[in-house]
């Protein structure tokens, strides 16, 4: 899909990642959550910035049209292990391949990456079996809880 690009997130686009990032995690509660929610400080402007600012991973923005529409976060395990997390698109641009292009343009980002891994909950069909049309493969269920 022409259009989507990927970027480097800014930390001026904390408060739009944020926004796009609790209406895509809220809508979660369609396919399974038990209510709306996230992952840690997803709907944060502050939890956001701090991300960006964070030089330990890569925190990327995804764009449609030159638009934020999207986000994830990249993280160097080994040289040839990275795992991908707190993935987001906003409800309203879903069923529209950006994802999977964004996807894509990850993975060319990163060419030394022979593995890829990442986390989705176990009660959510809508990500399980997209990340399954992806080419992943569930591993294991890993049962995190808060303290």
């Amino acid at each position: 899909m022409s259009g989507v690009t990927i970027q480097l997130a800014a930390p001026e686009d904390a408060k739009k990642l944020a926004d796009i990032s609790r209406r895509a995690f809220d809508s979660d509660i369609e396919f399974g959550a038990s209510g709306k929610g996230g992952p840690p400080g997803y709907d944060s402007v502050e939890y956001h910035q701090k991300s960006i600012r964070d030089k330990s991973f890569d925190y990327l923005k995804i764009l449609y049209d030159g638009k934020i529409v999207g986000g994830t976060s990249v993280f160097r395990i080994t040289d040839v292990h990275y795992e991908i997390f707190n993935v987001f698109i906003d409800p309203e641009c879903h069923r529209r391949g950006i994802g999977t292009r964004s996807f894509e343009l990850i993975k060319s980002r990163y060419p030394q990456a022979k593995k890829w891994t990442l986390d989705t909950p176990v009660w959510n069909t809508r990500t399980k079996s997209y990340y399954e049309r992806l080419g992943f493969t569930q591993y294991g269920i890993f049962r995190w809880v808060p303290t």
